[in-house]
């Protein structure tokens, strides 16, 4: 009742005003005001404050609306919410004695993690394999055609352990076919700098057009791996046991998508080094193919073959060396998805 008349005084005062200024401009229009000059020459000033005083009180109106509407979002969510877990209830209620005696615990669960997807914009996986991961990891990225997708990662995730490279496969296919663009910082520290695995990783990431980027002996604590959504659409945190084995994943949307959005962005500008690689590495890359897969080709005769001609090993530029990894990373892909 409080609020309707609030609205209804707000709707007579526009109206008052709406009503004067109108009055004053007929009689301006048909010269009934020529005989007060005063009010004759500040009719300008009169109607602006008329104007001001009208949308003023608009924009209060648009305020009280605003916070209404917010107030009643948070309301029906609640409400939703209360719904929800009483419907989950009665659901549990429905099943089989039998089943209830073995799967009670994992059916409230359900039902727990279910209220909380609904209402926190979150799903945990306390107990999300290696390969379910990689199968969720591959659907993030393909629902999103487009998008910039920031991660960060270390040299030894399970994800570039995978001798069939299932998720850099991933990776290509959502760069060179769905035209995304994918920016990724790795955790390094100083061992890693001389492991072969870990340039022959950043060459795979470069060939297949991912953007690059180290930081430094960053603390174990100070980590969190995430793929997140440039939009802060979606995002997804992983936790490793000695951050070799998958513990837990998270996806969420909304605040927490941005949280994690704002994490990649400080680490980006603040500490994040490009990684641009020299002749030699994407050379290394090219011998350690040849190694693993028995190639007969010879560096100069492959530069040729991909570059259309001879150019020395000093004049490569940054474009041609891409074009050189990606070309190896093809052929490695080939091979290891015959070995399948």
């Amino acid at each position: 009742m409080k609020k309707f008349l609030e609205a209804k005084y707000e709707i007579v005062f526009l109206l008052v005003i709406v009503s004067i200024s109108s009055l004053i401009s007929l009689a301006d229009f048909f010269g009934l005001l020529n005989a007060i000059p005063w009010l004759s020459s500040h009719i300008p000033t009169i109607t602006l404050l008329f104007v001001a005083l009208a949308l003023g009180s608009l924009s209060i109106a648009q305020i009280k609306h605003t916070e209404e509407q917010f107030a009643l979002k948070e309301e029906m969510g609640l409400v939703l919410s209360g719904e929800l877990k009483a419907l989950m209830g009665k659901s549990l209620e429905q099943v089989d004695a039998n089943f209830k005696k073995i799967f009670e615990s994992h059916l409230k669960q359900i039902a727990k993690d279910f209220e909380s997807f609904v209402k926190n914009h979150t799903i945990t996986f306390e107990t999300l394999n290696e390969q379910a991961y990689t199968v969720y990891y591959r659907s993030t990225l393909e629902e999103y055609p487009r998008a910039t997708f920031l991660g960060t990662s270390w040299p030894d995730s399970f994800l570039w352990k995978d001798p069939h490279h299932r998720a850099l496969d991933d990776n290509d296919r959502f760069i060179n076919q769905q035209h995304g663009h994918i920016k990724r910082i790795f955790f390094v520290e100083s061992k890693d700098l001389d492991s072969k695995h870990f340039r022959m990783l950043l060459a795979r990431h470069f060939g297949i057009g991912i953007e690059v980027y180290t930081v430094m002996d960053v603390p174990e604590p100070r980590r969190r791996y995430i793929l997140v959504d440039g939009k802060g659409r979606i995002a997804w945190q992983s936790e490793f046991d000695d951050r070799s084995k998958l513990r837990s994943a998270e996806a969420t949307t909304k605040a927490k998508a941005n949280e994690y959005l704002t994490f990649f962005n400080e680490l980006y500008a603040n500490r994040a080094k490009k990684y641009s690689p020299a002749v030699k590495e994407i050379k290394e890359y090219f011998e350690y193919f040849r190694t693993v897969y028995q190639d007969e080709k010879d560096w100069e005769q492959f530069k040729k073959d991909v570059l259309g001609s001879s150019v020395d090993d000093q004049q490569l530029s940054g474009e041609q060396l891409r074009m050189l990894a990606r070309k190896i990373w093809q052929e490695e892909h080939e091979h290891a998805q015959v070995k399948v």
